[in-house]
């Protein structure tokens, strides 16, 4: 259930049993709206769900349920490569307009 925006976690939970099943939620019953879940983000504060996932983390690696393998981290606030990429061009692009506008001495 991992990059998943809030709306999509809503629908995901109410439409795969799995995931009503993994929550402990009942086949009929009502799953929570979209907006709990950011709410439940800001009252938790982002240190402390950071040590509540650490501490999940580290409970099922104990129970042999997880290995260090691969370790995920959210980097949905990082700056995109493809935004650098397109800043890199539009750098080149200025260089190369400058130069081309000048007499360079052979």
């Amino acid at each position: 259930m991992e990059d998943l925006s809030d709306r999509e976690l809503e629908r995901y939970l109410s439409d795969s049993v799995a995931a009503k099943w993994f929550c402990d939620f009942d086949l009929t019953e009502a799953t929570p709206d979209y907006s709990v879940f950011s709410r439940i983000r800001s009252k938790i504060g982002t240190n402390l769900l950071s040590k509540i996932f650490a501490i999940f983390r580290d409970q099922l690696k104990s129970q042999g349920y997880m290995s260090e393998v691969f370790t995920f981290v959210d980097a949905s606030h990082l700056i995109s490569k493809a935004n650098l990429w397109e800043e890199r061009d539009e750098a080149r692009k200025q260089k190369y307009e400058k130069l081309n506008n000048e007499v360079l001495p052979r």
